[in-house]
């Protein structure tokens, strides 16, 4: 259980993936979600989702989510995850002005018991919070 952080990253992509794919399979999504997809790990955001955009030329618009996971409790957790490399955004920004960069911070309880039998820890990782942040709007009060 000591190296939980350790693992919650990717459990937390996957979840975040997983519920933007329950918001897009729902046609009347409010956010008129239209693709999402999921990117290798070390790519500048984890997540990829396009969004229908009423346009004289119909076109979408496409936002680059970072899934950031902190625990809640834990005593060696990341209290401040780090987010992707400034030259790399601000380069992503150069190239592409109109971009949408997220960043989606989770935080996460870890509840365990041991299990009698095997003698190894089961566990429920719980998403207890969160906070999304689009990288244009980050004001002095959001970063620590």
């Amino acid at each position: 259980m000591e190296n939980i952080n350790k693992i919650a990253g990717p459990f937390m992509e996957a979840w975040a993936f997983k519920i933007f794919s329950i918001v897009m399979e729902n046609s009347d999504n409010k956010y008129q979600l239209i693709n999402i997809q999921a990117q290798q790990r070390l790519s500048k955001a984890d997540v990829i989702l396009q969004f229908r955009k009423e346009r004289k030329v119909e076109m979408g618009v496409t936002a680059e989510v970072d899934v950031k996971a902190t625990a809640q409790v834990a005593v060696n957790s990341r209290k401040s995850p780090n987010i992707t490399s400034y030259a790399i955004i601000r380069t992503a920004y150069v190239l592409e002005p109109d971009l949408i960069f997220a960043i989606l911070s989770l935080k996460h309880k870890v509840y365990s018991i041991k299990n009698a039998e095997t003698g190894l820890m089961d566990g429920i990782m719980e998403v207890v919070g969160y906070k999304a942040y689009d990288i244009k709007y980050l004001g002095s009060a959001d970063i620590s």
